[in-house]
């Protein structure tokens, strides 16, 4: 059986990432595209020979589309989850999942007892070093679980006016776009935090050029507390760390870089090699797709993409009203 996918945004994730992640298999095939930008849509067109579409819903309603991928820009997620949410038709919708509370609960009950696999793009989670991180947090070794960090400075933030990525109103930010990683990955092992503070630029316009930084504490309903720290910054250092702390010893992984530390209290460290025998976003597209083929099921699924959007909106909240906020 061949998957024919619909692509809905033909820019960096779609185009750039995905859609050479899942043509790499002889049974997928893109066989329709939408994108406002006339130049993107054609760009799928020439490199896939897939139909041009006009809208969202002209995608999502083909006979020839078996499947939707959205990857267009966040503020427009939602126009593509309608569509697609529509037809009863596998979906996969990049992170974050939306932009807003509302979008969220109308998410929810768009695909209450949805039967198709539908997943959100947190990539981080099919990263062999993620998921080794994620073992040992789990197992047990490092004892009752006390602190954790986050540190994601990115010192070559290129984006100028103009961009969505600059308009606040439209991305989030860096604490929706980026950070929003970290806040799947540490639901994941902790689950929801109870409450959230945080300080930021909030990608303010008073500055010459736009950056945008976020610095905020989560506290885990499992009595974690959790430090980040981040920011699209035009220069300087870019890191990608994070690491917990229990009462035996620390676990660390730096993104990217395919080697897990453990460090136990009275021992020499432990460094686990973590290579990944994929790349990673082929890795997560073929959960997805082999989910569709009835091969195992979805490792993100849509309260996932919700619960994260909830705690990046409740930072931003804090952020804005300088208040703790409670989850």
């Amino acid at each position: 059986m061949a998957i024919r996918i619909g692509l809905i945004g033909a820019g960096r994730m779609g185009a750039t990432t995905h859609a050479p992640a899942i043509t790499v298999r002889e049974d997928v095939a893109i066989t329709a595209v939408y994108d406002p930008l006339p130049a993107a849509a054609q760009g799928v067109r020439d490199k896939y020979h897939a139909a041009i579409c006009a809208s969202a819903p002209e995608l999502a309603g083909r006979a020839d589309v078996d499947a939707v991928m959205i990857c267009s820009p966040t503020f427009a997620h939602i126009e593509g989850i309608r569509a697609a949410a529509t037809t009863g038709k596998p979906i996969f919708c990049e992170k974050p999942l939306c932009r807003s509370l509302a979008e969220a609960d109308e998410i929810l009950k768009l695909l209450k007892g949805y039967q198709a696999p539908v997943t959100v793009g947190f990539v981080r989670r099919h990263g062999a070093g993620q998921q080794k991180f994620h073992e040992i947090v789990a197992s047990g070794v490092l004892g009752t679980l006390r602190v954790a960090t986050a540190d994601m400075m990115f010192g070559a933030f290129k984006r100028l006016d103009g961009d969505w990525f600059v308009d606040f109103a439209r991305s989030g930010g860096m604490a929706l776009d980026m950070f929003i990683h970290h806040f799947d990955l540490f639901n994941w092992s902790f689950g929801m935090p109870q409450r959230v503070y945080a300080q930021s630029s909030l990608l303010s316009r008073d500055q010459a050029e736009p950056a945008d930084y976020i610095s905020g504490t989560m506290t885990f309903r499992n009595g974690v507390i959790c430090n980040l720290s981040g920011g699209w910054q035009r220069f300087g250092r870019s890191n990608n760390y994070m690491d917990v702390y229990g009462e035996n010893g620390c676990v660390s992984y730096k993104w990217g870089v395919p080697e897990v530390t453990l460090t136990l209290k009275g021992q020499d460290p432990v460094v686990y090699k973590t290579p990944d025998p994929l790349p990673v976003f082929q890795a997560e597209d073929n959960v997805w797709l082999d989910a569709i083929l009835g091969k195992g099921k979805v490792k993100v699924t849509v309260a996932d993409g919700v619960n994260a959007v909830k705690v990046a909106l409740a930072l931003i909240e804090s952020a804005q009203s300088n208040r703790v906020i409670e989850l």
